[in-house]
């Protein structure tokens, strides 16, 4: 413990994310494998039933066979035991999962080395990017008066080194004009967001502090400024 706190002192808590991922990244996703699941009722009896007859059917024909090749003189139980045909399942099954495991494990390592996307997607990051660029934008247009050319000329400079990403490559801003050469409004919506259920859009105003909100109540946004869905938005649901 010592030594992880060392370590994060002097590299940042950067170091800590493999690790962290790697002990609770597995609970979001059963979470949501979970909450897809929607069995009904006669599929859940019909499951119950079949394992439950082909157990006992099984069971019984084992109980055939062993009576037929168990010797007269043997030190063996004289019928097959319950726990012997639950024993054995036990490990076919334990079989299948190691089996598909590795399969998956194996597919799951070809698809990351030929993804261009990060091993580790950070919303948290992604969403500060986005809320920093915000803050800058919205001095940026208090300093131009909102001059809309000023301030679109500002945006593609926006300093964003702790996500390795200039502001034009990870975000596209949506500019809404107002009075003529004045901006009523900027929408920031994230080029190509990770978790999209996690992802956000940033809403700037002038007069008005600048505010995050949902990535999927970008289309309300837009209508609230009576703007119709384009291709930006469609491509960033």
């Amino acid at each position: 413990m010592i030594a992880v706190v060392f370590l994060a002192t002097l590299n940042g808590p950067a170091i800590l994310v493999l690790p962290v991922t790697l002990l609770i990244g597995w609970w979001p996703s059963a979470a949501r494998l979970i909450t897809t699941l929607n069995p009904g009722g006669g599929a859940a009896a019909a499951l119950i039933l079949a394992v439950v007859v082909f157990l006992l059917g099984s069971h019984q024909f084992c109980g055939w066979l062993y009576s037929k090749l168990r010797p007269e003189e043997s030190a063996y139980p004289l019928k097959w035991p319950g726990r012997w045909t639950l024993c054995s399942f036990g490990m076919l099954l334990c079989t299948l999962l190691a089996i598909g495991s590795l399969m998956l494990t194996t597919h799951q390592l070809y698809w990351l080395s030929r993804g261009s996307d990060p091993v580790f997607a950070d919303p948290f990051r992604e969403n500060r990017a986005i809320m920093w660029t915000a803050v800058a934008l919205q001095k940026s247009g208090e300093s131009w008066n909102w001059d809309e050319n000023k301030v679109r000329e500002t945006f593609p400079g926006t300093d964003q080194s702790f996500v390795n990403r200039t502001a034009i490559e990870s975000i596209e801003p949506i500019w809404i004009a107002g009075e003529p050469g004045k901006l009523r409004a900027i929408v920031l919506v994230p080029r190509h967001p990770l978790l999209r259920g996690r992802a956000r859009i940033a809403v700037i105003e002038p007069g008005i502090k600048s505010f995050t909100r949902s990535l999927s109540e970008l289309h309300q946004t837009l209508a609230s400024f009576g703007i119709r869905s384009g291709p930006t938005a469609n491509s960033a649901l």
